[in-house]
């Protein structure tokens, strides 16, 4: 009898000592912090090239009670400090102590796994191209939001237009925004369509000076207000190349390339995105010799992104859900569930032709049945690979 209550308090005593509180300590140290100032974008570094939120929301007015004011400490960037207040440390999800806002632009979250392919258990595969274009309501998700209007955003009796939403529930960007500051800021790669180059900083950027286009940005001709030599006339309009650059609702589609192949092993047809490319519209203004101005229009690829390489970018961004807007999902989880519409114009062939090189241009519907066809063929190749 002895012998039992001594076991029995040595082992409530062992649960006691893991309970205590060093090890609530230990546990602590994993909870990771939000934190601005390492975020998706790098903010420290460029700070003076993006904003991250309007100053209105950064320093509020405790005596205001339509805001959410709360106390917390900030640093000299207007940053909450949460070493201060580790009881809310992970709740505070923006700038204005909006506790219903999400992680957005945090870099907290990680990617979904994906499951484990072994090349040699690939029995069959085929690389598809295809467009996912904005206009069709199932993909209008990707292209907004854009062209906000925020008062106050640089100071005092200013005005100025984002293309996202920068706090609260509805915080988010659209596709274009989030893949153009990921690129100009230096934090992903780009490559040409190939993907057999990657793009320097310059070629992103563009140069006005030595006349080079970038890949989110075009040379053009743009009408420029100058004062007249004579001063009983108005002003004067000349034309001035400028830099423009490619805005959100410039882009028309994007192009996703995948690879469908048959793992043996899982028994499974699955599906690897490979990259995205956004694609934009333009309309340059040039002169010609005599001086007379011609437009053209037409559309271009703005860079390739490798998927794997925008993963973690895509799974720190929250896309809008039209069903239950407090069940949201990253864009990296729209794209694997696939909740995207969108219609097959290549598949991998021996001329490297797409469907539109083959089946004349103007035959749309034909060109449709034969995206059809394709996907059909990989239903039906999955479907003979099983034994019944």
């Amino acid at each position: 009898m002895r012998t039992l209550i001594l076991i029995s308090s040595l082992l409530i005593t062992s649960i006691l000592f893991a309970q205590n509180d060093g090890n609530t300590e230990n546990r602590s140290k994993n909870t990771v912090k939000d934190s601005l100032m390492h975020n998706t974008y790098h903010l420290e570094k460029n700070k003076d090239r993006i904003e991250p939120v309007s100053p209105t929301n950064m320093f509020q007015d405790p005596n205001d009670p339509s805001t959410t004011w709360k106390d917390y400490e900030r640093d000299l960037n207007g940053n909450i400090i949460y070493d201060k207040e580790p009881t809310n440390n992970g709740k505070v999800r923006w700038q204005d102590a909006s506790y219903w806002s999400s992680r957005e632009k945090q870099g907290m979250w990680e990617p979904a796994k994906l499951p484990y392919v072994n090349e040699d258990d690939v029995l069959w595969g085929t690389r598809l191209r295809r467009e996912v274009p904005l206009k069709n309501p199932a993909n209008i998700a990707l292209k907004l939001p854009f062209d906000i209007v925020y008062a106050d955003h640089e100071g005092i009796s200013t005005q100025k237009r984002q293309d996202e939403v920068f706090s609260g529930i509805d915080a988010r960007k659209n596709l274009f925004k989030i893949l153009y500051d990921a690129a100009v800021t230096g934090q992903v790669n780009v490559y040409n369509s190939r993907m057999t180059r990657q793009y320097s900083k310059s070629e992103i950027l563009g140069d006005l000076s030595s006349e080079k286009n970038g890949i989110f940005s075009y040379i053009t001709l743009k009408s420029v207000e100058v004062d007249s030599e004579d001063e009983d006339e108005d002003e004067e309009l000349i034309q001035e190349k400028i830099l423009e650059i490619f805005n959100p609702s410039d882009v028309v589609k994007y192009v996703i390339v995948e690879d469908w192949f048959f793992d043996k092993r899982r028994s499974k047809m699955d599906v690897r995105i490979i990259s995205i490319t956004p694609v934009c519209s333009f309309e340059i203004e040039t002169e010609d010799a005599d001086g007379d101005v011609t437009s053209s229009f037409g559309e271009i690829e703005a860079g390739t992104f490798f998927y794997p390489e925008i993963r973690q970018l895509l799974a720190n961004h929250k896309i809008f859900n039209e069903q239950n807007m407090m069940a949201r999902m990253s864009f990296d989880e729209f794209f694997q569930r696939r909740l995207f519409a969108s219609h097959i114009v290549k598949e991998s062939n021996v001329y490297d032709r797409d469907i539109s090189e083959y089946i004349r241009q103007g035959d749309q519907l034909s060109q449709l049945l034969e995206s059809e066809r394709i996907k059909e063929s990989i239903r039906t190749y999955e479907h003979n690979a099983w034994e019944y």
